[in-house]
């Protein structure tokens, strides 16, 4: 995905045509995750931390039948006041570091967004790490980030996993990677984050994790506003 505000705000990270690599198709500069070890700066691809095998700059002529297969979307809606959509990555990475991966993305008009992450590992051999791209410094607290881009703001807070860290990266020139990796890794992982684009005076964003008794929605209280998603996959 990428937040616009005003100016770019969530982004997708380098330049093509401009230092190394020279296409920036590897996962470690998009909004999406890595399970392992961020590639070498130089190198065109992540290893097997990374998405492998699609083609985004070639035409395909049968794309579900090619080696660039390795994305579903399951579910699209789009209302007047929201746009939900799922989307199963699981096929772009390596089975033996990951075996399920679904994102659920919740366009709240005009300004929030709600993604929900469930991830599922094979083994606890290689941490995951919730990318999230800027093209100027940010702000970290806590598990709380602010990107502000000349007149736009984009804040982000990380409800779940609780015991994620957060760090800023500088890469290529002047922009950033900011990785949001839990405390301890285990085989099934859930990544609820919030984010709101705005004008650069606003100073603040409210969010609370909110879960239901059964286990079977997860969402936020935004404000005074409710949202909840189904947190089994695919729904």
């Amino acid at each position: 995905f990428q937040i616009f505000k005003s100016t770019p705000l969530a982004i997708d990270n380098g330049p093509y045509g401009s230092g190394l690599p020279n296409e920036k198709t590897a996962t470690r500069f998009h909004n999406a995750v890595l399970v392992g070890p961020v590639g070498a700066a130089s190198s065109a691809n992540d290893g097997s931390s990374g998405q492998t095998g699609a083609s985004p700059m070639s035409f395909i002529a049968d794309p579900e039948n090619s080696s660039s297969d390795k994305g579903d979307i399951s579910k699209f809606e789009s209302g007047s006041g929201y746009t939900y959509t799922i989307g199963d990555a699981t096929k772009a990475y390596d089975s033996a570091r990951l075996t399920n991966y679904v994102r659920k993305f919740l366009f709240i008009k005009p300004d929030y967004f709600i993604v929900l992450d469930k991830i599922s590992l094979p083994n606890v051999s290689n941490p995951i790490r919730w990318l999230l791209q800027s093209d100027t410094a940010p702000a970290v607290s806590g598990r709380n980030v602010t990107i502000t881009n000349s007149s736009g703001r984009l804040f982000a807070k990380m409800l779940l996993p609780t015991d994620a860290a957060v760090t800023s990266n500088p890469i290529l020139t002047d922009n950033f990677r900011i990785e949001f990796v839990p405390g301890t890794v285990r085989t099934n992982e859930t990544f609820l984050t919030v984010m709101r684009a705005t004008d650069s005076g606003q100073i603040a964003m409210t969010a609370a994790l909110l879960q239901s008794n059964t286990g079977n929605l997860i969402g936020a209280l935004i404000g005074t506003n409710v949202a909840l998603l189904g947190s089994a996959t695919p729904n």
